[in-house]
């Protein structure tokens, strides 16, 4: 069997529509947005892209409308495009082993234990080399924010709140924060875990699920009633990969 890199990944945007039609565009974290559906090769140029679902379309059903169309999401013989947890394994496409370590910062300090860990272990790496972005020049660089912008945004919070901020003091804020991202949002990946956007926190279908869920991943735990005020701040400067829909938008108006 040959596992390509090839990686497939819905990426939520957001949008307006009309209060009308806001339910069907509503996904389960509360958002207004439109699924994106985008497959990258192994150098990390985009072989198949399907805007314009609803956000409330499961990740399922817009990857069958892929595979049906006239313009069709093509798997390559003999190799498997990686999934997330969020499906099943089937012809042309693998996914990790689910309630097992994954995450490559779940990696740190620890070695598989299990065959089904080292499998998770080689499928997030080579997720996390197609997830690498080409990054245009500005504030932040491969490593982080750089330097100059960070020492920018310390002047002008000494400024705005009369306090002493350093450079150092913005990036350890933005290193914490970037921990909370990456917590959260493993946890929004996983079924029966939602987001409360009026509470600001996470919301748990089955507590027995989510004690199993914390069983491997301690960090978790602390999430369950934490209220995270600024939760969509933490998203926007953190999830690099995030889609804003302005290129989905031009491809339309280009037609």
């Amino acid at each position: 069997m040959k596992v390509s890199k090839d990686y497939l990944n819905f990426q939520p945007c957001t949008l307006e529509v009309s209060p009308d039609e806001r339910p069907r565009y509503r996904n389960r974290k509360g958002d207004v947005s439109t699924n994106v559906l985008a497959a990258c090769g192994p150098d990390l140029r985009f072989i198949y892209v399907l805007p314009g679902w609803e956000g409330s379309a499961g990740d399922s059903r817009v990857l069958r409308d892929a595979l049906r169309r006239q313009n069709k999401l093509e798997i390559p013989t003999g190799k498997y495009f990686l999934v997330d947890a969020g499906y099943t394994n089937g012809p042309g496409f693998l996914a990790p082993y689910r309630g097992t370590r994954y995450h490559l910062n779940e990696w740190i300090g620890n070695t598989p234990q299990s065959y089904k860990e080292l499998f998770n272990l080689r499928h997030a790496s080579a997720r996390n080399a197609i997830e690498r972005d080409q990054r245009n020049l500005g504030n932040k660089g491969d490593g982080g924010w750089k330097r100059s912008a960070l020492n920018a945004a310390a002047a002008v919070l000494s400024t705005s709140f009369n306090v002493n901020v350093t450079s150092d003091n913005v990036k350890n804020r933005i290193k914490l924060w970037r921990s909370w991202y990456g917590i959260v949002s493993d946890i929004l990946g996983h079924s029966g875990f939602d987001w409360d956007g009026t509470k600001h926190m996470i919301t748990v279908e089955n507590e027995n699920a989510w004690n199993e869920y914390c069983t491997s991943r301690k960090s978790a735990k602390s999430f369950r009633f934490k209220v995270l005020q600024n939760w969509d701040d933490i998203v926007n400067l953190c999830a690099k990969d995030r889609a804003t829909g302005h290129g989905v938008l031009w491809m339309l108006m280009k037609r």
